[in-house]
Order: C-alpha cells, then sequence, then structure tokens
C-alpha cells in the first residue's frame, strides 16, 4: 500500500500533468492558429513539464521504497537520478527552442502574432505560479529532491511565459516589430536552460559524492561534541543520497572508558545527528582514545576557556612579539577578548595529561585568524597539528603574519603558504606591517 508521502507526491504531479496536459493542447493550437512562435516554443516547454510529471509518478514509488539487502543505504539515488533526467530534459528541450527561434530569425519573413495569443501565454503565467508553489510546498512536506526539482520545472515554465506574453504583446500592438515573437522564443529558451542547470548541477555533485557543505559538517562537528563525555571529534564526511545526508565520523572520548560505555555513548551521538534537522539517514561512528595533544572544537562551549585563551595569547605574544611595548600589549587585550568571542569556529589543543588548553585558533570562513601556543609549548608539533587541521578539516586557504614575526613567517611557509600582499598596518591600524598569505 502507498505511504502517506508516496500520495502526497502522487496527487500533485496528477494534478500538474492534467494542466500541463491542457496547456500544451492550448498553448501548440494557440500559437499555429494565431501564429506566435514564442507560445508554440512555450507549448514545447509545458510539453517537457508533462513529460518529468510521468518521470516523477514512475519514481516515486521506487524511491520512496525502505532500504533493503540489496540497497541497504536505501533507494535515494533513484531520486537522484529521476531528478537529473528532469533537469537534462529540460536542457534539450531550451537548446531545441533556441534553435528553432535563431533559425526562424535568420528568414527574415515575420508576422505579427493574433492578440489571443497573449491572453493564452497571460493564463499560463498565472496557471503555472499557483502550481509551483503548491508543488514546492508538497516538496518540502516530504523532503523530496525529485518533486522540488519539478516544482521549479513549473516555475520556469511560468517564468518563460512572462518574455512569451510581453513579445507577443509587443508584436500585436507594434507590427513593424513583429520579429520579436522569435526573440521572445528565444529569451523563453534561455530561461528553461537557466532552470535545467539549476537542476542538474546538484544532482552532479551528488552522483559524484561530492562532500556536503562545510557547514553541514561544522554542524554534525558541533551536535557530537554536546553529547557529555566527549572530548574531541574529527574526520567528519557526509555525502548526499536522494535527499538524505549519510555521514561518518570519529569521537574521542576517556580511555579508560568501558567498551560498554563507548558503544552506548556512540549511540548517543548517532540518535543526536539523526534526530537532527539534518535529515540525515544514517551515521558510521568511530571510536578512539582521547590521549592529549587533539585539536577540540569548542565553538559552542568557549565561554569557561576564554580566560585561559587570553592567558595563552599573552604568554604567546610576550615571548614571539617583541616588538611590542607594555602598552601595546594592555590595549590590544579587549579586541583578542573580543574576538574569542565572536570569531567562527575556535579551536584548543590540550597536552597529555593536562585538560587545560596549551594552545587554540580561530577560523572564520577560509581564513585562519589567530593561532597561539604557550611559550614552553613551542616547537612540540603543537602548531602544526592545529594548522594541519585547520588546512585538512577546515578548508583554510588564507592567514596574515606579523612581518617583524620572521618565525611565524617560516612556520606557515614551511607549510605552503605564500606572500601574496603587503599591508603596512594591522588590523587595529598600527604601525606593524602585515604579510597576506595563500595556500
Amino acid at each position: 500500500m502507498p505511504s502517506a508521502t508516496e500520495k502526497k507526491i502522487r496527487f500533485v504531479t496528477l494534478a500538474g500533468m492534467l494542466l500541463n496536459l491542457l496547456l500544451v493542447g492550448i498553448k501548440a493550437a494557440g500559437g499555429i492558429l494565431f501564429g506566435s512562435h514564442a507560445l508554440l516554443a512555450d507549448a514545447f516547454h509545458s510539453l517537457s513539464d508533462l513529460v518529468t510529471d510521468c518521470a516523477v509518478l514512475f519514481g516515486v514509488r521506487y524511491w520512496s521504497a525502505p532500504p533493503d539487502k540489496s540497497h541497504p543505504y536505501g533507494h535515494g539515488r533513484i531520486e537522484t537520478l529521476i531528478s537529473a533526467f528532469i533537469g537534462i530534459a529540460l536542457g534539450a528541450t531550451a537548446i531545441g527552442l533556441a534553435w528553432e527561434a535563431l533559425s526562424s530569425l535568420n528568414t527574415g519573413n515575420s508576422r505579427p502574432p493574433d492578440g489571443a495569443a497573449f491572453y493564452i501565454a497571460l493564463s499560463s503565467i498565472i496557471l503555472k505560479e499557483a502550481l509551483f508553489r503548491w508543488t514546492r510546498r508538497v516538496a518540502r512536506e516530504v523532503k523530496s529532491g525529485a518533486v522540488a526539482a519539478n516544482a521549479w520545472h513549473h516555475r520556469s515554465d511560468a517564468l518563460s511565459s512572462i518574455p512569451a506574453a510581453a513579445a507577443i504583446a509587443c508584436a500585436c500592438f507594434f507590427p513593424q516589430f513583429a520579429f520579436v515573437d522569435r526573440v521572445g522564443a528565444l529569451l523563453v529558451s534561455l530561461f528553461i536552460l537557466y532552470a535545467a542547470w539549476k537542476i542538474v548541477a546538484p544532482t552532479l555533485r551528488e552522483l559524484t559524492d561530492a562532500a556536503a557543505d562545510k557547514a553541514v559538517r561544522e554542524e554534525i562537528v558541533r551536535l557530537a561534541m554536546s553529547v557529555e563525555g566527549i572530548k574531541a571529534v574529527h574526520k567528519v564526511r557526509a555525502r548526499n543520497a536522494g535527499g538524505y545526508l549519510i555521514a561518518d565520523l570519529h569521537i574521542m572520548v576517556d580511555p579508560e572508558m568501558t567498551v560498554r560505555t563507548g558503544h552506548s555513548l556512540s549511540h548517543r551521538v548517532r540518535s543526536k545527528l539523526i534526530d537532527s534537522d539534518l535529515n540525515l539517514r544514517d551515521a558510521v561512528i568511530h571510536l578512539e582514545p582521547y590521549t592529549g595533544n587533539q585539536v577540540i572544537d569548542i565553538s559552542h562551549d568557549r565561554e569557561k576557556h576564554l580566560q585561559e585563551l587570553l592567558a595563552v595569547w599573552e604568554d604567546s605574544v610576550r615571548a614571539t612579539h617583541t616588538f611590542l611595548s607594555e602598552e601595546d600589549i594592555v590595549n590590544l587585550k579587549p579586541p583578542v577578548l573580543a574576538g574569542l568571542r565572536e570569531i567562527p569556529c575556535l579551536c584548543i589543543i590540550c597536552c597529555s595529561g593536562d585538560d587545560s588548553p596549551c594552545g587554540f585558533m580561530g577560523v572564520a570562513g577560509d581564513k585562519l585568524e589567530m593561532l597561539f601556543l604557550r611559550n614552553v609549548r613551542r616547537g612540540g608539533g603543537l602548531g602544526g597539528r592545529l594548522l594541519v587541521h585547520a588546512i585538512e578539516e577546515l578548508e583554510i586557504l588564507y592567514v596574515d603574519v606579523n612581518e617583524q614575526n620572521p618565525a611565524a613567517c617560516g612556520f606557515y611557509e614551511h607549510f605552503g603558504f605564500k606572500t601574496f600582499a603587503r599591508s603596512e598596518l594591522d588590523g587595529q591600524g598600527n604601525p606593524f606591517p602585515i604579510l597576506h598569505m595563500k595556500r
């Protein structure tokens, strides 16, 4: 028996199918009878809508099926293939219409269409926009990429009817510009081609197993770290599969924890992820002992560490930024503390047998904004561990370094950063030259 989700998809798709069938007939007849190339092009667009409605109706029973032995991750990729088919069908329609419009422009024989063609195009805009809104609402309710793709196909049909209607009106009221009807057909095809790319692009990413967005991976880390007992999270991977996410990650726990307790903890992390708004279908969690020297993301729980991190900063700066006066250091403390509070991603590293941070870094987007270690910990590889995490896990590309701190410049150069610009003043407007570096 079809599920409630499948019934919703079938109902909205059948309704769209019937409307598209009606519009294909009316537009095609109107385009031929009233001599409008733009309206005839719009009819072919509606015909492609009809084809994709059939594809959704055919595919929903397969992609909605639950996981089984032969498809343990579910059948979501069928939905992805249907979405790709919709986009390709739309693109092929656009190319064919563009070719026809250009060919007819070259003939030079332009006759103005009848005014009735304009009212047909106007009716199509209203009906297809209403169908788009309804179908999109259902797509959001059932979380279906294919239904969403079909909704946008309806929207592209509505949008393509706008230049069609405008071109027809212009050609009707100003017969000397009758060729505008063919230009309208060309514009329609460009609208359709853009809509096709918007549909196909995400399916290509999914079918090639592209990683989920960085924001998604960061949210996975945040959710996992919110579970009591998790010391660190790393090696997070996530990908899309038919409207759902599948992830795997490594969590670090107390090395003295029993296997039973660790197993229970991993289940709590998995439940936390699946119950979230990430629409995650499955998560594979690898358990590791936390032995120190690991990078920990504290972005979600930073307040209790701020004074310790400020002390790390001051200790590091006094040892490495010898060009700063005592007054400079005192004046820099408030903005540094504000930066620690506001930086989007804040990570610390602790040494073995010590729970207090001996180093930290802050990342905003693809830029490393800060990286500092206690002076006694310099040269022990902790800075490199932080930077490698920033490069591999947080995907940073940029960093700014004080030119008067040659050790830091050499450190970043060792990891592949190169200077591409120089500023005379630092971020606070002080006369401390800054080197802008990029990997």
